[in-house]
């Protein structure tokens, strides 16, 4: 995108609910298509977003009603830009030192990356740091399995978990509720 092309700028403002992320998950899905992303790009974009949202709506909202989400998609020519718009006043200290390494680390220096993406030193980085995620990835997914899987229904939702990600890729928003759903339903509502 040239300097003086102004991106296309999508607001999307939802109530602090979990069940809303498959809405973001489809706006997300739609502005990566407009681009003519393949589906790998997408795949990620949309992870990121829905990390994102997932984050501000458990950490910085608590889950609070009354509070809300909203993310602003500046699209211009073959690139996107996503940002989570709320007030550190709201938030409070502990999500901003949640999200601030990774504004730090990937908004800000975002858009350089995409600029330079055809760089062979760059996209060494950028494997490099993307191994250093997955890895960080698998150890709290490790950390997080040990504290939630505790007894033979949970480990039934976590076997049809894995089953349903293999399956169905980029419908982890459904997984969630169908797996809230599950531990409702096993707990007695």
């Amino acid at each position: 995108m040239s300097d003086d092309q102004k991106p296309e700028t999508i607001a999307v403002r939802i109530p602090s609910r979990l069940d809303l992320l498959g809405v973001l998950d489809r706006v997300t899905e739609s502005v990566c298509r407009r681009l003519h992303f393949d589906d790998d790009t997408c795949s990620q974009v949309s992870m990121s977003v829905i990390e994102a949202g997932t984050n501000a709506i458990q950490h910085g909202n608590v889950f609070a009603a009354d509070k809300s989400v909203t993310f602003v998609f500046d699209v211009g020519q073959g690139e996107i830009a996503v940002r989570v718009a709320r007030t550190c006043g709201e938030m409070g200290i502990a999500t901003v030192a949640i999200f601030t390494p990774i504004y730090l680390g990937v908004v800000i220096p975002g858009r350089w990356f995409i600029r330079h993406r055809d760089n062979g030193q760059i996209q060494a980085f950028v494997k490099g740091a993307t191994a250093a995620a997955a890895g960080a990835i698998a150890g709290a997914t490790i950390v997080l399995t040990r504290q939630a899987v505790v007894d033979v229904p949970t480990v039934g939702i976590l076997a049809v978990s894995l089953l349903f990600v293999w399956r169905l890729k980029n419908k982890e928003p459904i997984l969630v509720l169908l797996a809230g759903v599950a531990g409702l339903l096993m707990k007695g509502l």
